[in-house]
């Protein structure tokens, strides 16, 4: 929830450029985030060992102040869309790719393509790569809505430390890197599709992994 409410302020300044809007400022930004609570029943939100929802406001104030005198608050070109709908075929006989994209921007010669997120601290590089390939098949998708254009991911991550950080990493589309998640994609798919299944028992996976009865319960 503190995820989807420091997303939905974020997005202010973004809608305030598409529909040629003044920048919010940091109280408007606050409204939308405790907005994002007000569907949720107070008493059934779980919060951490050292956190209340006045810390959680507080590092959300800082967060998000943070974020506003940040380059990363502005954008060089247009919006195209926030929270944009991409749907489309990968790959023939596969179901359709939906996603939800960030942030949708452009220049003179480049799409970008942005996913936000939250952390408790600064990505590694190998943080950027493993979270890479959803974004890599958006892109794919959404290059139709700028077609010839040169094509840029992004994750915009805002850090939820004491001092918040803003970090944003930037990587261009290569082709062969496309063609292989997709490839991957359609592998796993055919897979699922002649009935393929088998455990996968992981030290790091299996705790929170919503299938893990199942699993336990596959004799072959």
């Amino acid at each position: 929830m503190f995820g989807t409410g420091i997303h939905t302020a974020i997005e202010e300044p973004f809608q305030s450029m598409l529909a040629g809007e003044p920048k919010p400022d940091i109280a408007k930004l606050m409204f939308a985030y405790r907005s994002a609570w007000l569907p949720h029943d107070p008493d059934a939100i779980q919060f951490g060992a050292k956190e209340t929802r006045e810390t959680l406001d507080g590092l959300a104030a800082r967060m998000l102040t943070a974020f506003l005198v940040s380059e990363a608050a502005s954008v060089d070109g247009r919006v195209l869309g926030v929270e944009e709908e991409v749907r489309g075929v990968l790959v023939d006989g596969m179901p359709d790719l939906y996603g939800r994209v960030d942030l949708l921007t452009e220049d003179a010669d480049t799409l970008l393509v942005t996913d936000i997120k939250t952390s408790r601290g600064k990505w590694s590089q190998e943080q950027v790569e493993d979270a890479g390939e959803q974004l890599l098949l958006y892109s794919k998708l959404a290059s139709e809505i700028s077609p010839g254009k040169k094509v840029m991911t992004r994750f915009l991550v805002l850090t939820k430390t004491k001092e918040p950080v803003i970090e944003e990493h930037v990587r261009e589309v290569e082709p062969g890197c496309v063609k292989r998640t997709v490839a991957g994609a359609e592998r796993v798919w055919r897979a699922i599709d002649s009935g393929v299944f088998y455990p996968a028992p992981s030290a790091m996976a299996c705790s929170g992994c919503g299938y893990r009865a199942a699993c336990r319960a596959w004799c072959g």
